[in-house]
């Protein structure tokens, strides 16, 4: 799924069994509440996009890299997954928030 402009979904979203989610220069990704990536599905947000998740956000065997944009949630799980937090330039930084709570466990990080 390439996502441009903006693309909003209600409730709960689920991507897996190796499909990419890639967020282009400005984008911006919205899920009422819940969103999952498994089975190394591949999560990618480029200059100045934004993905925003009201309650959870949960990867779980999968990839999430940051290059200038900003992954919110209300709370985050990580699980065997690989997540890159890339600077691109100070216009657009890189991040990960979250109001709630944090879980990884066998995952890697590259900050």
């Amino acid at each position: 799924i390439n996502v441009y402009t903006s693309l909003n979904v209600g409730n709960w979203y689920t991507i897996w069994n190796n499909a990419r989610l890639i967020l282009h220069p400005s984008a911006v990704f919205s899920v009422g509440n819940y969103l999952k990536a498994t089975q190394n599905s591949h999560l990618s947000l480029a200059d100045g996009s934004s993905l925003t998740v009201t309650n959870a956000l949960t990867l779980e065997d999968s990839d999430l890299t940051i290059e200038g944009g900003v992954v919110q949630a209300g709370s985050l799980s990580f699980t065997s997954t690989t997540v890159d937090i890339l600077p691109v330039s100070p216009s657009y930084p890189s991040a990960i928030t979250s109001s709630g709570s944090l879980a990884f466990t066998g995952s890697s990080w590259k900050v």
